[in-house]
C-alpha cells in the first residue's frame, strides 16, 4: 500500500543498527578512558600527599616516575581523539599541551631524578644529581598537574554521559581552578627545566641549548 502524500515516516532502528551502535562505542570507549585518566591521577595524588607527610620528599621519582609515565603518556590519545573527531578539542591545542607534558615527564624529569652528579660520575661512590629542592619542584608540579586533571577527567565523564549531570561546583571548577593551579604547575614545570640545565651541559648538550632562543 502506497503512503499518502505528506504522511511522515516511522525509522525503526534495531538495537543492532550501525546507526546507533557507532554512537554507543564512542559512548563506552570514551568513559573508559576519563575513568582511567581520573582514577590515575587520584592515585598519582595519593602517592604524592603520602610522600610527603610521611617526610619521604626524597623518594619523589623513585615511587612516582612509573604510574605517572603511564597515567601522562596516555595523554597521546587524546591527539589521536582530536584527529579522529571524537572529541571537539582542536589539534592544535591539544597538541601543544601533551607535548609540553610528556618532555617535562620523559626528558625532563627522567634525566633530572635519575642522573648522576657529575662533579662525582667518575668517583666510586657518585652521588644522584637531584636534590629535595629539586624533588619539591617535582611534588609542585605533579600536584598542580592532579588538581586539574581531577577536575578534567571527572568534568568530561559525566558531560559525556549528559551534560545536565555536570554539578555546578565541579563545572565552576572546570573553569575557575586554572587561576590557582596553571602559576602552581608552570612555575614548577620551568624551575624542573632550569635544573636540569647543568646535566645538559655535562652531557654534551651544548649545540643543542645554543640554538634554543
Amino acid at each position: 500500500q502506497a503512503l499518502r502524500r505528506g504522511a511522515r515516516r516511522t525509522l525503526v532502528v534495531s538495537p543492532g543498527s550501525p546507526t546507533l551502535l557507532a554512537p554507543m562505542l564512542r559512548l563506552a570507549y570514551l568513559s573508559l578512558y576519563n575513568a582511567y585518566g581520573l582514577f590515575g591521577w587520584m592515585y598519582l595524588l595519593f602517592l604524592t600527599a603520602k610522600l610527603v607527610s610521611e617526610g619521604r620528599v626524597m623518594d619523589f621519582w623513585k615511587d612516582l616516575e612509573t604510574p605517572l609515565k603511564y597515567v601522562q603518556s596516555a595523554a597521546i590519545m587524546e591527539i589521536v581523539h582530536a584527529l579522529m573527531g571524537l572529541v571537539r578539542s582542536p589539534i592544535a591545542r591539544t597538541l601543544p599541551q601533551v607535548a609540553s607534558r610528556l618532555f617535562i615527564v620523559w626528558l625532563f624529569m627522567d634525566h633530572l631524578h635519575g642522573a648522576k652528579d657529575p662533579a662525582t660520575a667518575s668517583s666510586s661512590k657518585p652521588k644522584m644529581f637531584a636534590s629535595e629542592t629539586h624533588c619539591w619542584f617535582g611534588v609542585m608540579t605533579v600536584t598542580a598537574w592532579c588538581f586539574a586533571e581531577i577536575i578534567r577527567y571527572s568534568f568530561y565523564g559525566l558531560n559525556t554521559i549528559k551534560a545536565e549531570l555536570v554539578p555546578k561546583p565541579l563545572l565552576f571548577l572546570r573553569y575557575s581552578a586554572f587561576i590557582v593551579l596553571y602559576p602552581i604547575g608552570v612555575s614548577g614545570e620551568m624551575l624542573t627545566a632550569y635544573s636540569t640545565l647543568p646535566l645538559l651541559l655535562a652531557n654534551s648538550c651544548t649545540p643543542f641549548l645554543s640554538a634554543c632562543p
